[in-house]
Formats: C-alpha cells, structure tokens, sequence
C-alpha cells in the first residue's frame, strides 16, 4: 500500500503552508496561530525526530499557542505530509547549496527549513540555529524586495556556520 501524500494534504483543514525546495519537493509546515487577544512577538518552532513528523508535537503547539505564541512544526521530506520517500532527506552538499527564492515569504520559509534540518541532521548545535532564527523571525512582518538582501545574508550566515561546525559530536 502506497501513502498518497497530495490526497491526504488536502483533507487537512488547519492552518498550514507549503514550502518548495529548489529540486520541487514540497514541505509541509503546521501552523498553531495564537489563540489571545494580543499574540506575543516571539514564536515556537518545533523540531522533530528523525522517524517523526510535526503532528503528534500538537501536545506542546496547542498550549503554547494558548498562551500567545504561534507555534510552526515542519515535516521533514519524507516524513508526515510533506513530499519525499519517506524517511529520505537531502545530502549536505545539495541542502547547504539549496538556492534561496526571489519571492521573500518563500526565502522565509526555506530558511526555517534550513534551521530545523540543520539540527535534525547533526550540521549544528540548537544553540546556533537559535541564535540565527532570533535574527530572521523580526523579518517575518516585512517580507518585500527589500527584506531579499537581509535573508541572503542570513542564508550565507546558515552556509558559513554549517560548513565550517562539521557534524555535532553526540556528547552535546
């Protein structure tokens, strides 16, 4: 029995968005919105395992969300509801080379990719990552032509750190 992705994205109904890699494979990335009256400035994203996927980590999203954060959780390629064999993921070579989009909202989002790959695959520390998405998440309101040159150099910063860090050693 084969598992029709495109068919079962279509029956989700909550809020979510569909990034593209640059080979066409598409990513699907959960989104529990705030549920307060005045939303916190900062946002969760959640990182799952490397035999998961995004949706069972609603346990922690839903409270969250709860208490004024929006929470996002990406599904890893080949894993839960995004494009892939399942459990595949890219080689360091093509993610790291990955071009980043014209369109800032997709640049955005292919950034969040990289951060949460990064870690999931052992190229960098969750400190690192988090210290570059407290970098990019301010951008999240102001995605335009002008915010591109501020995400290339945050994408060059993403490529420096992981080809210089080389994998994580699995005493961190």
């Amino acid at each position: 029995m084969t598992l029709d992705i495109v068919e079962l994205r279509k029956e989700y109904e909550d809020p979510h968005h569909l990034l593209v890699t640059s080979d066409g494979v598409n990513l699907f990335l959960r989104k529990w919105e705030s549920k307060t009256e005045k939303p916190r400035k900062a946002a969760m994203l959640i990182l799952h395992g490397i035999t998961a996927y995004s949706g069972p980590y609603s346990m922690i999203a839903e409270p969250l969300s709860e208490r004024g954060f929006t929470v996002y959780g990406l599904d890893l390629r080949g894993h839960g509801l995004s494009d892939g064999n399942r459990g595949d993921s890219p080689s360091k070579e093509r993610f790291v080379n990955d071009p980043l989009s014209s369109n800032p909202s997709q640049a955005f989002n292919d950034l969040i990719y990289v951060m949460e790959t990064a870690v999931n695959m052992d190229m960098l520390s969750e400190d690192l990552v988090r210290s570059v998405f407290m970098e990019l998440w301010p951008l999240r309101n102001m995605l335009d032509g002008s915010s591109l040159s501020k995400l290339a150099d945050i994408q060059k910063r993403l490529k420096t750190l992981i080809q210089e860090t080389g994998p994580r050693s699995k005493k961190e």
